[in-house]
């Protein structure tokens, strides 16, 4: 017989940020050329891991294939012989861009009026879909005609490029080790496995009579379950303490849209984002520690100079303009302020003990 896997929804791992009731859309930025008092260049940040972290390569190898990389722990006294091995690129563990511009636009699109063009709409219930009538509205994807929502005008949509691009985050420092995850079972929103029965819901939607949707789902932080003495998969992961560098791209933002990625990526020292796999057992949560400002501020001028390309610009100039568009976000009143707030209490560190299985 099966056994029953169906969690009280209070002991899961994962919280619910409110959805917007309405769509906030602008003008289309073009990437035709460039426009004075918006920002071109680039930041470099790093990235420090408070928990293990894990982003798999989709590849099972075998244990020797790890040992000639350096800073792997591979226990000599384990008999695990197959290991699920993290990303790697020339050798090096790394975070992929794809992954943190995802994370990252997750919460923006959980905090400002954006669109859910990206859900899987064959997860919404019918009888939601009837009665939450913010469904409608939120589901309508962007365009060139209708306008882009502050989400889809940073990091692009369907027939729109992105004015934000993440480059790989490559781990600078730190170690890898072997460990023993447990195994995890996909999400139940609706059922468990030992009772095949419809429940009421109470998980993804309200439990009241019109079945609202809860809101964006995501995980929170929380200390790692000791390495499982029961079933397990032997995980490739970066150790705690370990540091990861990379760039993100910027091209044409205004003081609020660039203080708005500040803000989604926790800056300063807001929260932290969960990156990668195994979320509901404290894997992936990292934090923004650095941020080194190298922005063109007279686009114009470097278009036409061989010579002006984005540079590390002087302390002060760089924390000039971190403050400056921090500050341009409150004023220009883009962020769902009960949202905001939501998130906040949801991503603080060591809110929840992760033990069990989900």
């Amino acid at each position: 017989m099966a056994r029953d896997y169906h969690t009280d929804p209070e002991k899961k791992p994962y919280r619910f940020v409110p959805l917007a009731d309405h769509i906030e859309r602008s003008e289309v930025v073009g990437h035709h050329k460039m426009a004075e008092g918006r920002w071109y260049g680039y930041l470099n940040l790093i990235l420090v891991a408070e928990s293990s972290v894990h982003v798999a390569s989709g590849l099972i190898v075998h244990r020797d294939d790890l040992r000639p990389y350096i800073g792997v722990d591979i226990d000599p006294h384990g008999d695990d012989r197959l290991i699920l091995s993290h990303v790697r690129r020339d050798g090096r563990r790394y975070i992929p861009g794809t992954s943190l511009k995802g994370v990252v636009r997750s919460v923006v699109e959980a905090v400002t009026h954006s669109c859910l063009q990206q859900i899987d709409e064959k997860k919404i219930d019918r009888s939601a879909r009837r009665q939450d009538r913010r469904l409608s509205v939120l589901l309508e994807g962007c365009s060139d005609e209708t306008g882009l929502c502050p989400a889809c005008g940073l990091f692009g949509t369907l027939g729109y490029t992105g004015r934000v691009n993440f480059r790989d985050f490559l781990q600078v420092s730190g170690d890898g080790r072997i460990v023993h995850r447990p195994i995890a079972h996909p999400p139940q929103p609706d059922r468990s496995q030992s009772n095949k029965r419809q429940t009421q819901g109470i998980i993804y939607y309200t439990s009241d009579e019109k079945r609202r949707l809860k809101g964006r789902k995501f995980y929170l932080h929380g200390k790692q379950p000791v390495d499982a003495t029961g079933k397990y998969e032997a995980v490739e992961v970066c150790k705690r303490g370990s540091c990861f560098e990379g760039r993100m791209d910027v091209n044409g933002l205004t003081d609020a849209e660039l203080g708005l990625l500040l803000w989604g990526l926790g800056f300063p020292d807001r929260f932290r984002l969960k990156v990668g796999g195994s979320k509901p057992f404290g894997y992936g949560s990292v934090a923004l520690k650095t941020v080194q400002v190298c922005l063109v501020e007279n686009p114009l001028a470097a278009y036409l100079d061989y010579d002006d390309v984005p540079a590390r610009l002087e302390e002060t100039v760089q924390l000039d303009i971190l403050a400056r568009s921090l500050k341009a976000v409150e004023s220009s009143m883009i962020l769902r302020e009960d949202a905001w707030k939501r998130l906040l209490a949801l991503m603080k560190m060591d809110l929840v003990s992760l033990d069990g299985r989900y």
